[in-house]
């Protein structure tokens, strides 16, 4: 199979919510890229984890931090205290969709930006244009 069609395919995969998730699956957030394919992600509980990505998401699809992913925690690994102890089998591309399911953890709320006009703390600093016009 051709890499266009391979990538398709997993996009296709990844559009939709499944109905359920697996024993040992669970949503989290990205936290931190950590390289070679290896994320640092954080459950609903507040614990974190590090969790490789699964083969068919290589040169495939995005992950942004403080995005959310499916992680299957593989239990030998977490007991014997290993680094990296999950892998990531699925990325939350259509958000809306998957909160709507009856899994998505309420730890994890819809986060809303207002339009307002900006806080006085992130205000840019005045130009030297603007010095120089306040001097003359």
């Amino acid at each position: 199979m051709g890499r266009i069609r391979r990538a398709v395919k997993v996009l296709q995969n990844t559009a939709h919510a499944p109905d359920e998730l697996g024993e040992n699956q669970h949503i989290c957030q990205v936290v931190k890229v950590e390289g070679n394919l290896t994320y640092t992600c954080k459950l609903p509980t507040g614990e974190e984890l590090k969790a490789s990505l699964e083969k068919k998401f290589h040169d495939t699809i995005f992950i942004r931090v403080r995005g959310y992913v499916v992680v299957e925690i593989d239990e030998v690994a977490r007991s014997k205290n290993c680094k990296v102890i999950g892998k990531i089998v699925n990325v939350v591309c259509n958000e809306k969709e998957w909160r709507q399911q009856p899994y998505w953890p309420k730890e994890f709320p819809r986060i809303i930006v207002q339009n307002g006009p900006p806080s006085p703390g992130y205000q840019m600093p005045p130009s030297d244009s603007e010095d120089n016009v306040e001097n003359h």
